[in-house]
């Protein structure tokens, strides 16, 4: 029982020491000419915790976990980008009013098809290269 106890405290202790040492994670998101992608959310995803980066008209993003740029927990995550669109308007019910164009290829929308990691050891910078969708 003494064991079990001790043992609880150091899992403890170690949870509470690595909380608060998020790390700055920047970067820019540009097709392969170059020219940014102005629209959209980097999301950095480790199982259970996702961070997100809206991404300036520049391409240029700054991750945050709870806040917008309050950086991330060190470790290997799976990078996609969501809302990379041109909406033309929503109707009351949420549906768009015209046909959405989307402005990179729809593999980057999805953790599992975007073919982006980056494992984060401290702070850093982690470009993203884009190519459009297919025609």
């Amino acid at each position: 029982m003494k064991g079990n106890i001790i043992v609880g405290l150091g899992v403890c202790l170690l949870l509470v020491a690595g909380c608060g040492k998020n790390v700055r994670v920047t970067g820019k998101v540009t097709f392969e000419d170059g020219t940014p992608l102005s629209k959209g959310m980097v999301i950095f995803s480790a199982g259970a915790t996702e961070s997100k980066a809206p991404i300036g008209e520049d391409g240029s993003y700054v991750v945050g976990t709870l806040k917008s740029g309050d950086g991330i927990p060190r470790g290997t995550y799976r990078v996609y980008i969501t809302g990379a669109a041109i909406i033309p308007g929503m109707d009351a019910r949420g549906v768009p009013l015209g046909p959405v164009t989307l402005l990179a290829d729809k593999k980057f929308s999805s953790p599992e098809t975007s073919g982006l990691t980056c494992e984060v050891k401290g702070s850093m910078t982690y470009d993203i290269t884009v190519t459009p969708p297919d025609k």
